[in-house]
């Protein structure tokens, strides 16, 4: 199969030899897939990730940096075959996306942050058929392929223990941030404040179920809100990255406020 791999922080089109599944392994063929945000930093910083994962105990500690792995864990493909003694728990020719999470003999790999676990962007990959969601005949692919980001968008906004009395605020309005967006609204918390630089990012926050949507550039995020009494956020979720960030929300929330953070800053705070 034809993959796209990271190796030394480049990104490198090469053939490689087609995965075969054991029992329990379900082959899939890659229809659409994501970049995200963690795949991006493989590509300018990835040894800082091997090292913090290798220091804090996380999933990207068996990697190395310098050989090549196939990455992409936002996807959807089709069910092509199973291994020998499977439970082949979706049928042949269905859609399926999944947790992207690789059972490996009482351990586990991240698949599309592994050696040994294709990510979606190779032509095919191994998925654990227990973790096979199947995508419904009316979603598209490239939508389908959002399942996973915005899952771990609703995780994160179910991470601040949200109450219908909260005003939250969420800081960045990518995948993720969209996810707890729409995640609080289903929730039924309100008002939601968004911000972010881009416009194009606001007005689909808006559209996810935001009340409000600023330029942190121009409207002070923390500020007592005059459409909602003159209300200030108490529930902060960010999803920048960024140093100097976690500093500054620490300074302006509330005392009694909550704070989730869901960005990946790979570098030192000041």
């Amino acid at each position: 199969m034809k993959a796209a791999c990271i190796e030394n922080g480049q990104v490198i089109v090469r053939d490689l030899p087609d995965p075969e599944p054991v029992k329990g392994q379900a082959l899939v063929r890659t229809h659409s897939c994501g970049l995200c945000a963690s795949d991006a930093h493989f590509i300018s910083g990835g040894q800082n990730v091997i090292d913090l994962s290798r220091k804090m105990g996380g999933p990207y500690a068996a990697l190395h940096y310098e050989r090549a792995f196939v990455p992409g864990h936002e996807f959807v493909g089709e069910v092509l075959d199973y291994g020998p003694g499977s439970r082949r728990s979706v049928k042949t020719g269905r859609r399926v996306t999944s947790v992207p999470i690789m059972r490996q003999g009482g351990s586990h790999a991240v698949v599309g942050f592994s050696h040994e676990c294709p990510g979606g962007c190779g032509e095919l990959m191994l998925l654990d058929e227990d973790f096979l969601l199947e995508i419904p005949e009316d979603l598209p692919d490239d939508h389908a392929a959002m399942i996973e980001p915005l899952a771990v968008g609703l995780e994160h906004a179910r991470r601040g223990r949200p109450e219908k009395g909260d005003a939250a605020l969420v800081l960045g309005c990518g995948a993720i941030g969209l996810g707890v967006i729409a995640g609080l609204s289903m929730m039924g918390v309100g008002p939601i404040v968004a911000a972010d630089f881009h416009a194009d990012r606001r007005e689909l926050a808006l559209k996810a179920g935001a009340h409000i949507a600023i330029d942190p550039r121009e409207t002070d995020p923390y500020a007592p809100l005059p459409q909602f009494d003159g209300r200030r956020v108490n529930l902060i979720y960010e999803n920048v990255g960024v140093p100097g960030m976690l500093q500054r929300i620490i300074e302006a929330a509330p005392f009694d406020g909550r704070i989730v953070m869901g960005g990946y800053c790979m570098e030192p705070e000041p």
